[in-house]
C-alpha cells in the first residue's frame, strides 16, 4: 500500500496459496475512467499456479482482464511444475478468449522463465511486449524473466524497461525497499 501510495496509483492484492517463500503478488495501476476490480483467484488454475490475481479493468463496453503471476523456477524437480504452470495459464487465455473474442487479456509478472522466440509467446497464445524491445532484461540477473503478453483485440505501441534507481549490485536493504525486478510496461 505504502508503494502504490508514494506512487500516486490504486492497488490490488489477493492472498497466494505459496507455503514456501510466502511471497504474494499484487496489481499497482493507474487507469482513469476505467472501472478496476479484483476478480479474485483463478478457479482453473488454483491449484497449478500458487502466486497469481486476476483483475478486471471495464470503460463502457471494453473489458481487459489482468492475469498477474509469480511462477516457480524452473530448477530442479520444479521444472515440470513450471512448465505445468506455463500451459495451464496458455489453455486459461485460449479459453477464456474463445468465451468473448471481444475481451483484451493481459498476463504480466514474473515468470521466472528466460524461454523466448520471435512470433511466439511463453504461454503458445498471445504477443510479448518484450519482443519489441528485444527481451531486454527486467532483473538484476540480466534475464528477461518479466513478462507481458497480449491478447485479444488491442496490441502494444511502446514498451519499456525502467530499472530503480541503483546500481547492478545493490545493497540488500536497497533490494528489501525496491526491487530485483525492474519496471516492464
Amino acid at each position: 500500500a505504502a508503494l502504490a501510495t508514494r506512487a500516486g496509483m490504486k492497488w490490488l492484492w489477493e492472498p497466494g496459496h505459496d507455503t514456501a517463500t510466502g511471497q504474494e503478488v499484487g496489481f499497482l495501476y493507474e487507469m482513469p475512467g476505467w472501472n478496476v476490480s479484483s476478480r479474485g483467484r483463478v478457479r482453473a488454475l488454483d491449484r497449478i499456479v500458487s502466486k497469481h490475481l486476476l483483475v478486471e479493468a471495464r470503460q463502457g463496453p471494453q473489458r481487459v482482464l489482468f492475469l498477474v503471476v509469480h511462477l516457480l523456477r524452473p530448477i530442479g524437480n520444479q521444472s515440470i511444475k513450471h512448465q505445468q504452470q506455463v500451459s495451464a495459464i496458455g489453455e486459461w487465455m485460449r479459453a477464456e478468449s474463445a468465451a468473448d473474442p471481444r475481451t483484451v487479456m493481459v498476463v504480466l509478472g514474473d515468470t521466472n522463465s528466460t524461454l523466448t522466440e520471435r512470433g511466439k509467446s511463453l504461454f503458445g497464445v498471445g504477443m510479448e511486449a518484450g519482443e519489441r524491445i528485444g527481451f531486454r532484461a527486467t532483473h538484476l540477473a540480466a534475464k528477461a524473466f518479466d513478462r507481458l503478453v497480449l491478447l485479444g483485440p488491442a496490441t502494444w505501441r511502446e514498451v519499456e524497461v525502467r530499472s530503480p534507481p541503483y546500481g547492478n549490485r545493490p545493497a540488500a536493504a536497497i533490494k528489501r525497499v525496491w526491487t530485483d525486478h525492474f519496471l516492464l510496461g
